[in-house]
């Protein structure tokens, strides 16, 4: 037991000289600039935060969007099995498509709305 210990402390101990022996400096100047917020970095640091949080609420009405749509999608394609199976109508489908674009297309228009605010 204490020859596998000492083993597995030498071959460690190997791995971490060879890491340290073999790298080089790494210099950051592949990586891209953080971008910067929609509102820009502002004046000071909490006029930054306030425009990264303002991103933010924006992420999150188009993630609202998004959910609306997808609802909007997955009760037409509930309706549409339904009239398969003989419990809905095609003028039901219709009314759920309907209703639906005019539901997702007012919470497109509010999230715009609200970005113009933030």
């Amino acid at each position: 037991m204490n020859k596998m210990i000492n083993k597995l402390r030498s071959n460690i101990l190997s791995v971490c000289i060879t890491a340290s022996i073999g790298t080089e400096s790494a210099l950051a100047s592949g990586i891209p600039p953080v971008t910067a917020p929609t509102g820009g970095n502002g004046g000071g640091l909490l006029q930054t935060a306030q425009n990264y949080m303002g991103d933010g609420i924006l992420l999150l009405g188009i993630c609202v969007c998004a959910w609306a749509l997808f609802r909007v999608v997955s009760n037409a394609v509930t309706t549409y099995g339904d009239i398969s199976d003989g419990r809905a109508t095609y003028k039901e489908l219709g009314t759920t498509v309907i209703v639906g674009v005019v539901l997702a297309s007012a919470t497109f228009w509010m999230v715009t709305e609200a970005t113009e605010i933030f």
